[in-house]
């Protein structure tokens, strides 16, 4: 079954967006840099939305100190995951469409990096 027929949403010949069969994920990438140049609505400002979002992620891990037990950490770790809606069906997962997104391994990542940084 595919997303427009779960939903009941008419795809006309106009439409430019994406139809994925529901019961298996898709193997697509999504480049995130395609939407930085798009001045229409809802993109316009993501870039600058998008690096507010990550200072907001250095700013507590300064004031972590590094400590991980701390409230500033513990706030950045929770930004850091970035679930997949189950409606995208994109990526690659083991028997279903549901994916974990970013997932703890990257999270994991991504703070050392900031930690570094």
């Amino acid at each position: 079954m595919r997303f427009s027929e779960f939903y009941e949403v008419e795809k006309t010949e106009v439409d430019d967006w994406f139809d994925p069969f529901l019961p298996a994920d898709t193997p697509l990438c999504v480049d995130p840099f395609l939407i930085y140049p798009d001045a229409k609505a809802p993109w316009a400002g993501a870039h600058d939305h998008i690096l507010d979002f990550f200072a907001m992620v250095f700013d507590l891990v300064r004031a972590s100190g590094g400590n991980t037990a701390s409230l500033a950490w513990k706030k950045a770790e929770a930004l850091l995951m970035f679930p997949e809606p189950s409606e995208f069906c994109l990526g690659v997962a083991n028997g279903s469409p549901h994916g974990s997104g970013s997932g703890r391994g990257l999270q994991a990542g991504m703070l050392e990096g900031v930690r570094t940084a």
